[in-house]
């Protein structure tokens, strides 16, 4: 009862990272380097779907994702395992394959959003991306995720990658693309308690 009770409390951030590290060591011999690189690919699939507007995609994306990224610790029969995908036929390049659930999906684009520092874009070129409205809990699992990091190095992210987002609108020469950072930066930079004292002055 008490753990339940625990889980209950527990923010969806929390739950779902530990949802899917779960799943993925259901087997034994599943060594934390092939953890670690089935949730990149999942955060990929995931980023993926969301550019392009898409709820499925197919067994052979997955394929094409690992070999552009790289990935060498997985192959695609190992993801499709190990990631809480639902998949017609394995078997089948052409076969779809979409997240069990539509806000797994989402906080997998948010932790790849969370832990630019690793990845091979920054945050500035990530968030040019608008956060579609079907899909409003990236911003909120984003905001709980740079939260939790907390104190200097939150805020410090924060006014180097989003407040320059938003300053820059102030131009003549403001794009729709700007627009949209600006818009995202703001609602992140928001979300995550940011203290704007001075900032826009």
């Amino acid at each position: 009862e008490q753990q339940v009770s625990h889980l209950w409390l527990a923010d969806e951030v929390t739950v779902y990272e530990a949802y899917l590290v779960r799943h993925t060591q259901h087997n034994k011999w599943c060594a934390k380097e092939t953890m670690d690189a089935v949730l990149e690919v999942g955060e990929h699939l995931a980023c993926q779907m969301l550019n392009m507007k898409q709820v499925q995609a197919s067994v052979e994306d997955l394929k094409q994702i690992i070999a552009q990224q790289g990935i060498r610790a997985v192959d695609a029969d190992t993801v499709l395992r190990l990631l809480p995908l639902r998949v017609e036929d394995y078997s089948d390049p052409a076969s779809k394959i979409s997240f069990r659930h539509k806000t797994l999906g989402e906080f997998l684009v948010a932790r790849r959003l969370a832990r630019w520092g690793c990845a091979e874009e920054t945050l500035r070129s990530k968030v040019t991306r608008c956060f579609s409205k079907d899909s409003p809990n990236v911003g909120k699992y984003f905001s709980e995720l740079l939260f939790a990091q907390g104190g200097a190095s939150r805020d410090r992210k924060v006014r180097e990658e989003l407040l320059p987002l938003v300053l820059r609108t102030r131009g003549d020469d403001v794009r729709e693309v700007d627009l949209v950072s600006a818009s995202n930066a703001m609602a992140l930079a928001v979300r995550s308690r940011f203290l704007f004292s001075g900032d826009f002055a």
